[in-house]
């Protein structure tokens, strides 16, 4: 049997950006699809069998963190990632409480962002010397999941998605020093 393809939707209404890292994942052996926009990053996810979202954190008609949130709230179980560029409204911890599954804190280089959809995908990285992320496996830090759960409930950190119930990767941030 041959290799898999995962099919990753790349949702961010930049088009150099967009372009940029779907021509990546692509190289790197993933079936992209790109969507500027919310809606039809929806469509997209009700036509075709999508095995992971990226979205940046602002897209043409709302936030990323809104479209991750619909797509929990809708019961779509497609690993989630977002694209942070170090807005106050939205921390990391912020943005894994309301349902990422993975943070990308920009800048953030190409591999590290490849090794980052590996791991949301299932796959092991390719950076097996460094793992995944620069910052490392935060299972071990205050930033588990069980401190996330308590502090949704601190003013600022507004949750409004604890779990979808199934047995999520842990939390990790990803960010290149």
């Amino acid at each position: 049997m041959g290799q898999r393809h995962f099919s990753v939707l790349i949702v961010n209404s930049d088009p150099d950006m967009g372009e940029l890292l779907c021509e990546h994942v692509s190289n790197m052996g993933f079936s992209p699809h790109r969507a500027d926009t919310i809606r039809s990053a929806l469509k997209q996810v009700a036509e075709l069998e999508i095995n992971a979202i990226i979205c940046d954190e602002t897209i043409r008609d709302g936030h990323g963190i809104e479209l991750i949130e619909r797509l929990k709230k809708c019961g779509a179980r497609i690993p989630t990632g977002i694209l942070l560029s170090g807005n106050p409204n939205l921390s990391e911890i912020a943005a894994l409480a309301r349902g990422a599954e993975l943070v990308f804190q920009k800048p953030f280089g190409l591999q590290d962002f490849v090794d980052g959809l590996r791991t949301l995908t299932g796959q092991r990285p390719l950076n097996e010397q460094t793992g995944w992320s620069s910052r490392g496996n935060i299972q071990n830090s205050p930033h588990t999941a069980e401190a996330i759960h308590d502090q949704s409930q601190t003013p600022g950190l507004q949750s409004t998605s604890k779990s979808d119930g199934r047995g999520s990767p842990s939390p990790r941030f990803l960010q290149s020093s």
